[in-house]
């Protein structure tokens, strides 16, 4: 829509407050067109004329064979520990923390938590916690006790069943550090969540419940006591089973 907007409006764009408290006066469709030129550019030389700069590893190339360091700022096979990762703006964008569309408060949101779970991520690995160390540091594959790719049709049946026989003869599942540790974060964000709730919104919360008691007794409710959330309100402006256009006629002859 603001693509949109920038193509068609016709008034002057008004003055938005950028980064630093700078006012920013250029227009939409400017601005476009230069973010555009320097994504083509960008876009050239890391994917045709340069592909190294896609993936710059420039911090590797120290030691290509020095697996400690490669753990760290390896691009591929370890976490990235670099200023200058890539030059491809395919990769800035991957995860969809696109910085011409989110505040830059969420973009820094999400560097922090990247930054801070490499430190677990490291941990698990270099401690060989649940045997991480014997696996490839970042990789969402699932491998057995001898660091192949696990073989699922050996812990199944004919009926694509279960078959605790065959997963006792084959092996375990095991993950690596970084597949441990998005797990980890799964299970803490909907912990966080659950509480987050019942700190901050727990008045809404209770509103919420007393209003779905009270409304199994119609009789005692009067409509200046319903509590009403902002959602309620704005939906008020809708009659509910009732169409706002006129019907349509589809007889002969009628315009559809």
């Amino acid at each position: 829509m603001a693509l949109n907007n920038a193509f068609h409006e016709g008034a002057v764009s008004p003055p938005v407050m950028g980064p630093f408290k700078r006012l920013i006066t250029v227009s939409r469709l400017r601005f476009f067109v230069y973010a555009f030129g320097a994504m083509f550019v960008y876009f050239w030389l890391p994917n045709v004329l340069f592909t190294a700069l896609s993936i710059f590893n420039w911090i590797s190339w120290i030691d290509p064979w020095n697996v400690k360091l490669n753990s760290v700022v390896g691009f591929n096979n370890g976490m990235g520990l670099n200023p200058f990762p890539t030059f491809d703006y395919n990769n800035i964008l991957h995860g969809g923390a696109d910085p011409l569309m989110l505040p830059f408060f969420t973009t820094l949101n999400k560097f922090a938590g990247n930054f801070f779970s490499m430190f677990l991520i490291l941990g698990l690995w270099y401690t060989n916690t649940w045997e991480t160390a014997y696996l490839p540091l970042n990789s969402n594959r699932i491998f057995d006790n001898k660091a192949q790719l696990y073989n699922v049709t050996r812990t199944v049946n004919h009926e694509a069943l279960f078959h605790e026989e065959g997963y006792a003869s084959y092996s375990p599942a095991f993950l690596s550090a970084g597949k441990i540790c998005i797990y980890i974060f799964f299970f803490s964000i909907y912990t966080a969540t659950l509480v987050y709730s019942a700190l901050y919104h727990w008045h809404e919360i209770k509103l919420g419940f007393i209003e779905f008691y009270r409304s199994f007794r119609h009789s005692q409710i009067k409509e200046d006591d319903k509590y009403e959330d902002v959602h309620n309100r704005l939906m008020q402006s809708y009659l509910e089973g009732k169409c706002a256009l006129s019907p349509i006629s589809f007889s002969t002859g009628a315009p559809y």
